[in-house]
């Protein structure tokens, strides 16, 4: 196994490429699907994503707190 760099308890995916199975470690596996997902940004992408989507949620997070305020307070003086 040391030609395909396993060791004992290492995971492995199996996939279906060509017609043909294809097994491969886990941890390829997931180098690849993360340059599929790089190659889809654009060029000039400097940013991380995951911090992008917390800062979207927070501020959808805040948002909604304004409303939901509003809401309230409509409610209380109606």
């Amino acid at each position: 196994m040391r030609e395909f760099d396993l060791k004992p308890g290492d995971s492995l995916v199996v996939e279906r490429e060509d017609g043909r199975y294809v097994i491969k470690p886990f941890t390829q596996a997931v180098r690849e699907v993360q340059a599929e997902f790089r190659a889809m940004l654009p060029a000039n992408h400097t940013g991380s994503l995951a911090d992008e989507l917390i800062a979207e949620r927070r501020a959808e997070a805040r948002r909604e707190d304004v409303e939901h305020d509003e809401w309230l307070h409509g409610r209380k003086s109606g």
